[in-house]
């Protein structure tokens, strides 16, 4: 059974309000990166379906549709790999 301290203290923690999680900086996107979103998107644009991007790209189609969507980006050394496959796919 509980004593009176600790169910005062229980009672004290459950009605205390919660903190906010401070919100995630964004790191600046590198040259290369914000060129293989735009790629992606003219890609989008072009034709390609996520699908056949992300099996030329050899990576996740998830993946793709976050650049696409502006949700994430490519990390800066796969976006150096797949600038000239993307402009290979847009041409």
């Amino acid at each position: 059974m509980a004593t009176k301290k600790t169910a005062k203290k229980k009672a004290a923690k459950r009605a205390a309000p919660k903190k906010k999680k401070a919100a995630a900086k964004r790191r600046p996107m590198a040259k290369e990166q914000r060129e293989a979103v735009a790629l992606v998107r003219r890609a989008r644009k072009g034709g390609w379906t996520l699908e056949d991007m992300a099996a030329h790209l050899g990576c996740s189609f998830a993946s793709v549709s976050r650049w696409d969507n502006g949700v994430a980006v490519p990390y800066r050394n796969q976006a150096v790999r797949m600038i000239p496959m993307l402009k290979e796919l847009c041409a």
